[in-house]
């Protein structure tokens, strides 16, 4: 280490080389915020999924509405025509069932030519069909009371760039057909997919860059030197920038989740780095020592508790990584890894710079013995504040038991966001867009499809009163459509017609029937949670068994593979942590070879994680897809300051003399993270503001709680004493004030 810090600016140079090497691949990575993403179901749903989709060639639906258009009325139907013809050009959409269809269709299942308004005559036979056919009103294509006419699209979504695209063109089909004079509603878990992704991206652009700017800003209230500021910030920007390229390299992407991973790691390793600028301030201050001999002492003395820190740290995001979710699994592993690199170039970096920066800091003494007046109250009060902690725990405890798990994507967007609120709209009028596809597995050739038709029609029926179901499609309501227009009567054709269909209807038909695979029934459904689905799963298992003896039954879709995930959400926040909470109790014990000492310790730190999830409980704040991290990401951020503190501790024999050592740096660094994470509260995205509120909150408690409770736990009473003879608190402050500052810059602090 003697050689690195003999040669600063060869060693920042060679720091420099690596971060641009390196970084940038961030440039490259890509975003992608589809639900694959986030799914937590087994590798086995995982693979039936893909295989059904790339079986039947459909998955999501997205139904459009004109709202005001009604089928006995020309120009409505033309207009739902046009619609037609405009989703089916949209990237990702695989087929469009619409009323229009019923005259621009001809037998053949072609299109009968250039769109124009359809005559009297098709207008009757359009009204005529929407009300002989229930298919249409269960789908939504065709809403009497709304009025309402649209078009459902069976879409399948590839790509990161899939939904966005998607959404674009939905965008431009609701900006025309509402200058036309229609109130259009878009639906469907695709655009809200990609609402997430473009307010994700809205974030990632504003709110977090607002946490480096709010750090930058704490940084600068703390030690009001640009010069030091830059020694700070620059390491901990390429730790940041690091981790991102990582991502690229390995092939991730940025989501919902993994784009926590930059504004928690700058948080943390700013952390770090005020930790070693605030002693090497002491150090220059209160010891009067020169630069070099400065950095020096401040390598000796915090590289142990910075690095150890810094691992723990890394040990609460690695926890993630036993997380059946891709996203979360990647972010614990690219966040540990980041935060490995912020050890290196963090403890190295700072140091080398702070040499070659020559920064002059003004340290205001009352701040270095601020965290000891505190311990001291800690201590005196040591059982009424022990007394309050449990209190407090208690009530946190009864806030987890009301704790709850939310997946619904729609809940993740502003209320006022067209995505949701037209999503929510259809679904109080009893539309559900969420699809739920069961596979019949069984050769079904085409002399047999209209008699399995006729079985998969009395399986819909039965399915009308399973929980949330709403409605349903399969190959019974395309051939009831096609009997109907051969003979002007709602029934199935006869089995021989179907062997003699053009191709082009055939391809439709094979939406839901493919010969030698078997049949595809797809259920819509009202958002409902994990025990709805069970309960829906059941019924289904059941109607099958009935009308389906002996076939196998998978059941699945963008909506089940969805609402699978709360399981995994808890799962994920329980077993985390506890790998968490565990190995780091085993390197506290390590560490200090006291259990008393690693006892304080981890209920310091277990306090503002259990504070933070009662509270969502007493609140009523779901679990999500971002939040299922807070407990291990809080413990590991918490324990940073805590081993600090516990590091001095042990070094001094003094809980106030460590108050006074550390007191600044932690004080710091809950500015710091707290502070930036507050900022994401502004956000429109609720994930962001809820976890950005949360750590937050996490934080101050944290510090209350190394503050207050950790000297009442682990403080020796005769300190008191100790703490008001005339070395004590008086003598201390004294000798801050007349301490020089930076080495040989003879300025004197003001308390």
């Amino acid at each position: 280490m003697s050689w690195i810090f003999r040669h600063p600016i060869v060693t920042v140079l060679i720091l420099a080389v690596i971060v641009v090497g390196v970084g940038h691949r961030a440039a490259f990575v890509v975003q992608n915020n589809s639900p694959e993403t986030l799914f937590g179901a087994d590798e086995g749903a995982k693979a039936t999924y893909k295989k059904m989709v790339d079986t039947f060639g459909g998955d999501e639906v997205v139904l459009v509405q004109l709202r005001g258009a009604r089928p006995d009325r020309a120009k409505d139907l033309h207009a739902v025509a046009r619609l037609e013809r405009r989703l089916a050009a949209a990237p990702g959409v695989k087929r469009v069932l619409s009323p229009a269809q019923i005259y621009t269709v001809g037998p053949d299942g072609r299109s009968t030519g250039p769109l124009v308004e359809p005559t009297a005559a098709q207008v009757r036979a359009v009204t005529r069909e929407l009300k002989a056919i229930g298919l249409y009103r269960r789908i939504g294509v065709y809403q009497p009371d709304a009025p309402a006419l649209g078009a459902l699209a069976v879409v399948v979504m590839k790509g990161p760039k899939a939904r966005s695209r998607l959404a674009a063109s939905l965008d431009g089909i609701r900006s025309d057909f509402k200058n036309q004079g229609y109130r259009p509603l878009i639906a469907g878990l695709a655009p809200a997919n990609a609402a997430v992704d473009r307010e994700l991206q809205r974030s990632l652009t504003l709110f977090m860059p607002l946490v480096a700017v709010v750090a930058v800003l704490i940084g600068w209230i703390l030690f009001r030197s640009v010069r030091v500021l830059l020694a700070m910030f620059l390491p901990v920007l390429g730790v940041v920038i690091l981790g991102v390229a990582g991502l690229e390299i390995t092939g991730n992407s940025l989501n919902l989740v993994t784009a926590v991973m930059p504004p928690l790691v700058l948080a943390v390793s700013f952390a770090g780095a005020i930790h070693l600028v605030s002693h090497y301030a002491s150090c220059c201050a209160q010891d009067g020592l020169q630069r070099r001999a400065a950095v020096d002492a401040t390598i000796r003395e915090k590289l142990a508790p910075t690095a150890f820190a810094y691992l723990t740290t890394a040990v609460g995001f690695g926890s993630l990584a036993i997380s059946h979710m891709p996203s979360v699994r990647v972010l614990g592993l690219a966040a540990a890894g980041s935060l490995v690199v912020a050890l290196v170039l963090v403890t190295v970096g700072t140091p080398c710079l702070i040499l070659l920066l020559k920064p002059k800091m003004c340290m205001p003494a009352h701040r270095r013995v601020l965290l000891q007046r505190v311990a001291l109250f800690g201590l005196r009060r040591r059982w009424w504040v022990i007394g309050c902690g449990v209190v407090l725990a208690g009530l946190m405890v009864f806030g987890l038991t009301r704790l709850t798990t939310n997946i619904n994507g729609m809940d993740f967007l502003p209320k006022d966001m067209p995505e949701r609120a037209d999503y929510q709209l259809l679904e109080k009028e009893g539309l559900g867009l969420g699809n739920l596809d069961v596979w019949i597995h069984r050769k079904v050739p085409p002399g047999q499809v209209v008699a399995d038709a006729e079985r998969l029609a009395k399986m819909a029926a039965d399915l009308k009163t399973a929980p949330k179901i709403t409605g349903s499609a399969g190959v019974h309501d395309l051939l009831l459509i096609l009997g109907y227009r051969m003979s002007g009567q709602a029934s199935l054709p006869p089995a021989e017609a179907v062997s003699l269909l053009p191709k082009p209807v055939l391809d439709l038909l094979r939406l839901y029937w493919v010969p030698d695979k078997g049949l595809k029934l797809t259920l819509l459904s009202v958002t409902g949670e994990k025990d709805t689905l069970k309960k829906q799963r059941a019924a289904i298992v059941a109607a099958a068994k009935r009308h389906f003896p002996g076939a196998k039954v998978d059941i699945s879709g963008q909506y089940v593979m969805l609402i699978s995930t709360p399981g995994t959400v808890t799962e994920t926040l329980v077993t985390s942590l506890s790998v968490t909470v565990g190995i780091i109790a085993l390197l506290f014990l390590i560490a200090f070879r006291s259990p008393w000492l690693a006892l304080g310790g981890m209920i310091c730190n277990l306090l503002p994680v259990l504070a933070m999830i009662g509270t969502m409980g007493l609140l009523g704040v779901p679990m999500d897809v971002a939040t299922v991290m807070i407990g291990s990401v809080a413990f590991g951020v918490a324990v940073d300051d805590t081993f600090h503190y516990l590091y001095h501790r042990k070094e001094s024999g003094s809980i106030m003399r460590a108050a006074r050592i550390a007191g600044q740096g932690i004080v710091a660094t809950t500015l710091v993270i707290a502070g930036g994470f507050a900022v994401l509260g502004f956000s429109g995205f609720n994930p962001v503001v809820r976890l950005g509120l949360l750590l937050a909150y996490g934080t101050v408690v944290a510090l209350v709680a190394n503050s207050v409770l950790l000297p009442a736990i682990v403080g020796r009473r005769s300190e008191v004493e100790e703490a008001h003879d005339p070395r004590g608190l008086r003598e201390a402050l004294q000798e801050a004030q007349d301490a020089q500052v930076c080495g040989l810059d003879p300025k004197v602090l003001e308390p």
